[in-house]
């Protein structure tokens, strides 16, 4: 009863806020597959969307363990916003929504640290925490070097190092850990497109 109390009070709320954000077009998808389309507003301090449906403009409610992940055109800044769920960690102490930076066979997602509720009033990629998400875990940024360029090299050594070594990369940074593994999926499908032919 009183988490029914809690949600209901944190919708009314979070729905009266969001009546002065804008809502965007977009899609969310439910943990049991059900598949939404109609207008959202993301609240990152509640791990929260809410959807107006298309075909009755009735809005619902969806915290994070509601949701496997949403999409929507994001009009301020004039991007493609893509946000999966994930299950509690090491780092989150409940399910998460973390934004897809980097797409393919490994992900770079990102967060937005504590004290800042919306993408809006996020000024630059200092405001997130980054993290590399392959096999089902999530690693920090920051350990790149570590724990993620040796899978990479294992897969695509000649290529990786060549990749490095002509753009003088420092892979001790975040800005190169971002590129080497934009390469790694770019080469991972191309490889998969080349076996899919095969």
């Amino acid at each position: 009863m009183k988490q029914f109390l809690f949600v209901f009070g944190l919708a009314v709320n979070l729905s009266g806020f969001c009546q002065d954000l804008t809502w965007e077009s977009g899609v969310l998808i439910t943990k049991n597959q059900e598949v939404l389309t109609g207008s959202l507003v993301y609240h990152a301090a509640h791990e929260a969307v809410l959807i107006r449906h298309k075909e009755n403009n009735k809005a619902d409610f969806f915290s994070s363990h509601k949701i496997q992940s949403f999409r929507f055109y994001d009009s301020k800044a004039d991007v493609n916003r893509q946000f999966i769920c994930l299950e509690k960690s090491e780092f989150f102490p409940d399910d998460a929504l973390l934004e897809i930076v980097v797409s393919g066979s490994i992900k770079i997602v990102r967060k937005l640290k504590g004290s800042i509720d919306q993408l809006t009033y996020a000024d630059d990629a200092e405001d997130f925490n980054y993290y590399i998400f392959v096999h089902s875990r999530l690693i920090p940024l920051q350990q790149f070097k570590l724990k993620i360029l040796p899978i990479i090299l294992d897969r695509h050594l000649i290529e990786i190092k060549a990749f490095i070594e002509q753009g003088k990369i420092d892979v001790n940074t975040s800005t190169a850990a971002i590129r080497v593994i934009k390469e790694y999926n770019r080469l991972m499908s191309k490889s998969n497109l080349v076996a899919s032919i095969n």
